[in-house]
């Protein structure tokens, strides 16, 4: 597996991180993401990738080669109230989620055999427990 990093823009100090590093294996044509992204949009896990890289194996540029069925969601804390324990929910319907206790912030890869309405069910439930929601990278069809 190689690990790339990805310089981020901040703006209004955020995000609270200039590099998100992700992991990939390498295919035939180009790379495959094999984690999900807390700050980097339009990626989700299975996407590959072509990318150039500087000498620090950090991102110059990159596109895609193909896109997965997977879609990506990020959850904020955004109220005191907000319990990691609010996303067990979303992994019960097969997406794995990545938290990061430092900022607040989960990644959710969503499958796209996901039941939509249940996840949609979820989503509004973390809504209304003091947590925003971002769709980075929505490949599913309602």
């Amino acid at each position: 597996m190689h690990k790339f990093g990805f310089p981020l823009k901040i703006q209004n100090d955020w995000p609270p991180v200039s590099v998100e590093w992700l992991w990939f294996v390498p295919t035939a044509d180009g790379m495959k993401l094999q984690s999900c992204p807390l700050f980097v949009s339009e990626l989700s896990v299975g996407d590959e990738i072509i990318v150039e890289l500087d000498e620090d194996s950090c991102v110059r540029k990159w596109h895609h080669r193909e896109r997965s069925h997977r879609s990506t969601v990020w959850v904020l804390r955004v109220s005191s109230t907000a319990d990691p324990a609010h996303l067990a929910p979303l992994r019960e319907l097969a997406c794995n989620t990545s938290w990061s206790s430092q900022v607040g912030v989960a990644s959710v890869d969503v499958p796209p055999e996901v039941d939509i309405s249940r996840f949609d069910e979820v989503i509004e439930s973390l809504r209304s427990s003091g947590w925003a929601i971002a769709y980075p990278s929505w490949r599913l069809e309602e």
